[in-house]
């Protein structure tokens, strides 16, 4: 069984579809109002951290980035690195989910992971891809790509709207729901919640769900650390917590630096362009 199905079964073994709607949306839908100001939120964030179509026009970025998992319980059921703090090289698409992590030290060094056109496969030390499914990767690979791409790339949500105010460490956040289909909950779409503050509006912290292997859970990160690159505003501290209000850290990523390359890493993002998979 994979580890990440370990914690994700003790958390919704009883549960129904998770559903992380803002309670003013749960009870009374979406209005055209609270869209069209969910909207006018999410585009003030997207162009607070550099806009996304600079983001797109990079093509593709190198980042560079430790992931720490503090709790025992945690690092025992669900992280999928070789070792606790791994640090990682990800190769990662700006305008799509290809992404390749490269184990940097460790039992693994210079092992790799990716996910080319929803296709997984593994590259060992000078050796070539091998394509093969697997599920932890499928999660994996994508998930960490859309960490970091996260305060460009929730702008391609379909279903977006306003659901009100809420302080995050004494600071006004901006509530915003999104996530694509359909408002109410479904088994193979994540819901977020994002919360941009409301002054610099950039991306404070996001809740969101978890869909995968079947069963569901909810998550949330927060955004720290925020740096100039390539005429973008990056975070660089990325703090995942049980849920959104929880202190429990489940791991840290924290990005070491990010390149953008323009195209440079579109031959390791698709080493096999036959390869096409569904996501």
């Amino acid at each position: 069984m994979p580890r990440l199905l370990v914690l994700v079964v003790a958390v919704a073994l009883a549960a129904c579809t998770t559903d992380i709607r803002p309670e003013v949306i749960e009870e009374n839908g979406i209005s055209p109002a609270a869209a069209a100001e969910g909207r006018a939120w999410l585009d003030k964030m997207v162009a607070a951290h550099g806009g996304a179509e600079a983001f797109r026009a990079h093509r593709d970025a190198e980042v560079i980035y430790t992931d720490t998992w503090p709790g025992w319980l945690t690092r025992t059921a669900a992280m999928p690195w070789p070792e606790d703090g791994q640090r990682i090289r990800m190769a990662v698409s700006t305008t799509g989910d290809d992404a390749r992590l490269t184990f940097v030290g460790g039992p693994q060094d210079r092992h790799a992971w990716g996910l080319q056109n929803w296709m997984t496969y593994t590259v060992a030390p000078e050796g070539q891809p091998e394509f093969d499914e697997d599920d932890d990767l499928r999660f994996w690979v994508p998930t960490m790509a859309y960490f970091f791409a996260m305060p460009w790339r929730i702008a391609e949500a379909q279903i977006v709207a306003y659901a009100g105010e809420q302080d995050i460490d004494g600071r006004p956040h901006a509530v915003v729901y999104a996530t694509w289909g359909s408002a109410e909950p479904q088994d193979d779409i994540d819901q977020y919640v994002l919360y941009i503050d409301t002054e610099t509006h950039r991306l404070g912290a996001a809740a969101y769900t978890v869909r995968e292997l079947v069963l569901a859970s909810q998550s949330a990160v927060h955004f720290s650390d925020v740096r100039p690159v390539g005429g973008l505003q990056v975070p660089h501290t990325l703090t995942m917590v049980e849920e959104f209000g929880s202190d429990a850290v489940l791991h840290v990523m924290a990005i070491e630096s990010v390149r953008f390359t323009g195209g440079a890493l579109q031959s390791t993002l698709v080493p096999d362009p036959s390869k096409v998979g569904r996501k």
